[in-house]
């Protein structure tokens, strides 16, 4: 049995951006009245980094992220978004079970005979979701549905963390750029300055505080 969960990403928020895509660089909660007894029932990536989640109440939400985008639930938009992708969902592997308008599990041992084939369908189904809808979506396989729950919700949660990192990374690789082309301003001014350029050493070349 090769069986496979389908999520897809923060489907709510993501039709949003679609929709009206002015929000995708703003922190954007579908959900209640922040100034009532309103719930979350999903949250872009934006507003996820300052802890906002699903099942929170709109008031902390708010409190969390003044400066973030609340708009109502727009069911029968993200019936016919759902719609849409599991008809391109069933292109790729006929037999789906849906749980819900975001998620569901597609029986892939129908088409694949091995693991390793399984991960080629789930990346196709990934790739023809994306090129109909213009909506992501995470895919874990396994031998079970359980397993193959766990593995998408591992995928999904990847998403925040690699973009969390994504700044500092830039960062780090903006400062050795930096380090870089300082460097070569230096070397260029002392052959200038001398005529030639200067013979340097590290420390492992002719050992600690050689001249």
């Amino acid at each position: 049995m090769i069986v496979a969960h389908l999520d897809l990403d923060a489907f709510f928020a993501a039709v949003e951006e679609l929709e009206s895509p002015e929000l995708r660089t703003k922190p954007l909660v579908v959900g209640g009245d922040p100034h009532g007894r309103g719930v979350v029932a999903t949250a872009n990536y934006e507003a996820r980094k300052f802890g906002i989640h699903s099942a929170m109440s709109c008031a902390e939400a708010l409190r969390r992220c003044p400066q973030a985008v609340f708009v109502p639930p727009r069911h029968s938009v993200y019936r016919e978004y759902s719609h849409h992708v599991w008809e391109t969902v069933r292109g790729v592997v006929p037999t789906v079970e849906k749980t819900g308008l975001d998620e569901g599990y597609l029986d892939i041992g129908e088409v694949a005979g091995d693991f390793l084939v399984a991960r080629k369908v789930a990346e196709a189904v990934q790739t023809a979701v994306r090129a109909s809808t213009s909506l992501s979506c995470s895919l874990g396989v396994g031998p079970s549905k359980v397993v193959a729950k766990i593995a998408s919700a591992g995928q999904r949660d990847a998403v925040p963390r690699a973009l969390r990192r994504q700044a500092p990374a830039r960062r780090r690789a903006e400062g050795r750029g930096a380090a870089r082309r300082r460097r070569r301003r230096d070397d260029r001014g002392a052959r200038d300055a001398g005529g030639r350029r200067p013979q340097t050493a590290t420390a492992g070349e002719h050992g600690e505080g050689a001249p």
